[in-house]
């Protein structure tokens, strides 16, 4: 009866030494950069604000070790501040780094509805147009010329 309380405190003792030893392993995996660019929000607000670029905002970052594109840059910062906007309409008002960060997931994860079971689904797309087929050119009409594929820049000029 002894043996399964030794296996308990011998589990017990390996989880917190493998809790020690990856507390001080550096990880192997970066954190996503939208993740690096939340906490400095506010900083790059204020630069935009002075007349700083993004293309100069995201050369300042890069010689920080956060490498992203201009455009990349204003997406994410557009991106942080809807979802800012939505978790202050919900009534947090001063949400945490994470929270925005949860915010910003969910904005980018695809939206799908999984119906009930048996109901049916819903029309995420509206009903595809009904194409009519023209009648044929009556006896001796003239008929105009088939659109050729092939491009002629200088025929429209």
């Amino acid at each position: 009866m002894n043996r399964p309380s030794t296996t308990i405190t011998a589990n017990a003792s390996l989880a917190d030494r493998l809790r020690n030893r990856a507390a001080s392993t550096r990880p192997d995996k970066r954190p996503p950069v939208i993740m690096q660019i939340i906490p400095v929000r506010i900083v790059i607000a204020e630069q935009r604000d002075r007349g700083l670029s993004w293309e100069v905002l995201a050369d300042l970052l890069a010689a920080e070790g956060v490498n992203l594109s201009p455009g990349t840059l204003r997406n994410y910062i557009a991106l942080i501040a809807k979802s800012i906007a939505s978790l202050r309409a919900v009534g947090n008002t001063s949400p945490s780094d994470v929270e925005i960060h949860a915010a910003v997931r969910d904005k980018t994860a695809p939206a799908v509805q999984i119906p009930e079971p048996g109901a049916d689904a819903p029309r995420t797309h509206p009903p595809a147009p009904v194409h009519t087929v023209a009648s044929p050119p009556r006896a001796g009409a003239a008929t105009p010329a088939a659109p050729s594929m092939m491009r002629k820049p200088l025929q429209n000029l």
